[in-house]
């Protein structure tokens, strides 16, 4: 293990989704957003090579579509590459934001979420 006096350690916890920051941002990019409460949001770290990345896209796709949820979108992340230290720049993720929409059947996006974000060992 490495320290990088350069970097935090990047922990961080959002309760709430900053709704109105996602109508702006996603419109940019060409994504409907339901109304406040009727989504959910996953931050993704992901291979930097491309090919990987649609791989592991695809996988987190295809068990959003298992759990009865539909995708909404992916959202590159904004990173600031210069705000992080040389060893923290030298493996940084791809970092993207999927968004996915919750289904009339599902009261809360709870459980769902939970099976979402489950190891998928074993599909890749």
């Amino acid at each position: 293990m490495r320290c990088d006096p350069e970097t935090g350690d990047g922990a961080g916890v959002t309760i709430q989704i900053p709704h109105k920051f996602f109508v702006k941002e996603c419109a940019r990019i060409g994504i409907a957003l339901p109304d406040e409460g009727k989504y959910g949001v996953g931050m993704v770290f992901l291979p930097v090579e491309a090919p990987a990345r649609l791989q592991f896209e695809g996988v987190i796709e295809r068990t959003i579509e298992e759990e009865g949820l539909s995708l909404l979108g992916w959202r590159d992340t904004p990173v600031g590459g210069n705000a992080i230290g040389r060893i923290a720049r030298a493996s940084q993720p791809y970092i993207e934001t999927g968004l996915y929409r919750r289904t009339a059947v599902h009261n809360t996006g709870s459980v769902r979420t939970q099976a979402v974000r489950r190891p998928q060992k074993g599909r890749v």
